[in-house]
């Protein structure tokens, strides 16, 4: 076995994933402890986002936030931080409100079903 340690933030330990703009992430309980102990070992951008991860931004929405960090400097920082498991996708319940109004949209998919039933019988 491989003793030797990598670190977070190389790219051996980042996991590649696609990260889009309406996804949402927070932070978990690892990543709680490292926003609120008194020294911090990630580095200064990590520290700025996994800071702004509040479980209702999206990653759009944190890029218009930390203007002084790329966007994809900010991506590959989450992903890093994934990787360590500061930080994780949230859940629906979590996000709030997403503006969706599902019931209106099964019920139009419902509609149309039937409209093209009807159709069929006519």
């Amino acid at each position: 076995m491989n003793d030797v340690a990598v670190p977070v933030f190389s790219t051996q330990n980042r996991i590649e994933i696609p990260i889009y703009p309406l996804d949402v992430y927070t932070r978990t309980d690892s990543g709680n402890a490292q926003i609120g102990g008194r020294a911090t070992q990630l580095p200064a951008q990590a520290s700025a986002v996994l800071a702004a991860l509040d479980g209702k931004r999206t990653v759009a929405e944190l890029e218009l936030k930390l203007p002084h960090i790329a966007p994809e400097v900010v991506r590959g920082v989450l992903r890093a931080l994934l990787s360590a498991r500061l930080a994780r996708a949230a859940t629906l319940a979590e996000t709030g409100d997403l503006g969706v109004d599902f019931a209106a949209f099964f019920g139009a998919e419902g509609e149309h079903e039937a409209r093209a039933m009807c159709d069929d019988n006519a």
